[in-house]
């Protein structure tokens, strides 16, 4: 295998990985139990609750745009700067993603609060 073939096998590794974080992270929110919508404890039927399940999709919506835009970068530092300058940018980019839904879910957290405390809803321990 020569090395311009190995280098593209590297480098469609790294951009895989900016992809299957923001992936994980995105679907976060979907994957919780139905008493849990972002660390928040609900009753089960918020989950259909349009207003929450709109925030739920935002969220999601959020982290996948940040992370596609996140890969293209990558692929453009690798196209205009080589493949070295390509890996450190999906590095960095998997903490950015990391980051970005860590902070997008604490607003939407505060939003279930809310929301929370307007419905008067209780949790078990409540």
């Amino acid at each position: 295998m020569n090395d311009n073939a190995m280098a593209i096998i590297t480098m469609a590794m790294w951009l895989l990985l900016p992809v299957l974080a923001t992936v994980s992270v995105a679907a976060a929110p979907w994957t919780t139990d139905r008493h849990e919508l972002f660390g928040v404890t609900v009753p089960p039927t918020a989950f259909d609750d349009t207003s929450l399940a709109g925030l739920r999709r935002n969220y999601s919506l959020a982290v996948g745009c940040f992370g596609g835009l996140s890969a293209l970068t990558g692929f453009g530092v690798w196209r205009g700067f080589g493949l070295t300058a390509a890996l450190w940018s999906a590095a960095i980019s998997l903490v950015l993603i990391t980051a970005f839904g860590f902070v997008w879910l604490q607003r939407c957290r505060r939003e279930v609060i809310a929301v929370k405390a307007e419905r008067g809803w209780k949790a078990a321990g409540d």
